[in-house]
C-alpha cells in the first residue's frame, strides 16, 4: 500500500498539491501493525528521496506518462476500495525543482534504462544547461545522453529503494 501513497504524493507535489494522510487509530489509541509498517516505509522513502519533495514547486511540466488519474478531486481516488487508483509505470515520471535542480521521479523501476521523453532537445531543458544526473539512494554514477526524443538514462544494477526512484538533474 505505502507505493500507492508515494505515487499518490509525488503527483500532487508535481501539480503544486498537498496530501494530507489520515491515520486512524484503534479504539485503545493504538496503530494496526500493518498501519505502522506502511508509516515507516513511507518515511524511509522520505529520508531517502524527501530533497525532492520538500521546498519544490512544480516544473514546466508537471509529468509524462500513460496513466490517468480518472477521479481526481478530494477523496476521489479512495472511493470503491480503491478502484480508481491509478496503477503507475514505469513510463510513469512527475517532475519537481528547486534552485538549479530539477527532480525525475519515475514511479516504478525501469529497469536498465530510462527515456524522459520530457528533457529532449526539444523540450525546456535545453542542451547544454544539465551539469549532472544522479539517482538519489546510489553512489553509482547515471550514464546519460540527450537528443531531441528525450534523456536517455543508463540506470545502475541495483534499486535504491522498493517504489519510486528519483532522478537529481542539476542544472547550470
Amino acid at each position: 500500500m505505502p507505493a500507492c501513497w508515494l505515487d499518490m504524493l509525488v503527483d500532487m507535489t508535481s501539480k503544486n498539491g498537498r496530501m494530507l494522510l489520515n491515520v486512524p487509530p484503534k479504539a485503545d489509541g493504538t496503530f494496526a501493525e500493518e498501519v505502522k509498517k506502511e508509516l515507516f516505509e513511507i518515511g524511509d522513502w522520505l529520508k531517502m528521496n524527501g530533497e525532492a519533495i520538500y521546498g519544490t514547486m512544480p516544473w514546466v511540466f508537471y509529468g509524462e506518462g500513460p496513466t490517468e488519474v480518472t477521479n481526481p478531486g478530494h477523496h476521489g481516488q479512495g472511493k470503491n476500495h480503491g478502484d480508481f487508483i491509478p496503477k503507475y509505470t514505469s513510463e510513469d515520471i512527475r517532475f519537481t525543482q528547486k534552485e538549479n535542480v530539477l527532480y525525475a521521479i519515475c514511479l516504478d523501476w525501469p529497469g536498465e534504462e530510462l527515456n524522459i521523453r520530457s528533457l529532449g532537445t526539444y523540450g525546456k531543458l535545453y542542451p547544454g544547461d544539465i551539469k549532472s544526473v544522479s539517482m538519489l539512494g546510489s553512489n553509482e554514477q547515471i550514464k546519460w545522453s540527450q537528443n531531441k526524443e528525450g534523456m536517455l538514462l543508463k540506470l545502475p544494477s541495483t534499486q535504491p529503494c522498493k517504489f519510486a526512484v528519483v532522478f537529481k538533474i542539476e542544472r547550470k
